[in-house]
């Protein structure tokens, strides 16, 4: 006779009558089996979504992206005005100093070819055109909502020749503009900039906010260069 235990005595079995006892049945809930099934619903319409617009792009020969889990920051944003972005169905996705991606329903509409083409002039840096789905779109759109309130201030500024040819004096180089920024008011900005702006002969100033600070660039033969941050 073997040592080993049978498959009969494995199985547990109720202490009254002997007859094995088969193991507790797990309980799921309507709540749990109804979220499982809006999930992979979800999973499903965004699958069939991505593949319509992969479909769109390969017939007008443009690049497709899935924005889903796509991080889009602030300054991509503020590329695009909410109300221009609903109206024509594109939205800025990614945003550098040298260049930018937007993401279109449609990119061959001519209101998306001037979008784009006026970015580009207004920044002076190369744009690209890329085909979305309604999803991809909607979860961009949303985020418009983080984007923090800015009020707007009116104040004249009052800029003379003597403001501009001082700070045109102090200032030599990026680090010495940097410099003379920490130790200026807010209110003497503006003179400081456009200053520092002729005196590097700079073709463009830009004042851009960001997540970590407000950065001051400026162009040079064409290239766009971090020149400050303001305070």
């Amino acid at each position: 006779m073997s040592d080993f235990p049978s498959l009969a005595d494995l199985i547990p079995s109720s202490p009254s009558s002997g007859v094995p006892v088969s193991a507790p049945a797990m309980k799921v809930s309507s709540e749990e089996v109804e979220k499982k099934f809006q999930r992979k619903m979800s999973d499903v319409e965004h699958k069939q979504r991505e593949v319509e617009a992969m479909r769109l792009a390969n017939t007008l020969g443009i690049p497709h992206i899935d924005l889903e889990k796509f991080p889009v920051s602030h300054k991509a944003l503020r590329m695009l005005p909410r109300e221009r972005a609903a109206e024509v169905g594109v939205v800025c996705f990614y945003a550098t100093p040298d260049g930018f991606r937007l993401g279109a329903l449609d990119p061959t509409t001519p209101q998306v070819q001037d979008i784009l083409h006026e970015l580009e002039e207004r920044h002076k840096s190369k744009g690209a055109l890329y085909v979305i789905s309604q999803l991809s779109f909607d979860r961009i759109f949303r985020l418009y909502d983080t984007l923090p309130n800015v009020a707007p201030v009116s104040k004249d500024i009052e800029i003379t020749e003597e403001n501009l040819s001082q700070v045109q004096a102090d200032v030599h180089d990026f680090s010495s503009f940097q410099e003379l920024i920490q130790k200026q008011s807010t209110t003497d900005l503006v003179s400081i900039i456009l200053g520092a702006g002729l005196k590097l002969d700079a073709s463009d100033i830009h004042i851009e906010a960001e997540e970590d600070a407000i950065h001051v660039r400026f162009r040079l033969d064409g290239v766009l260069h971090e020149a400050a941050q303001l305070p």
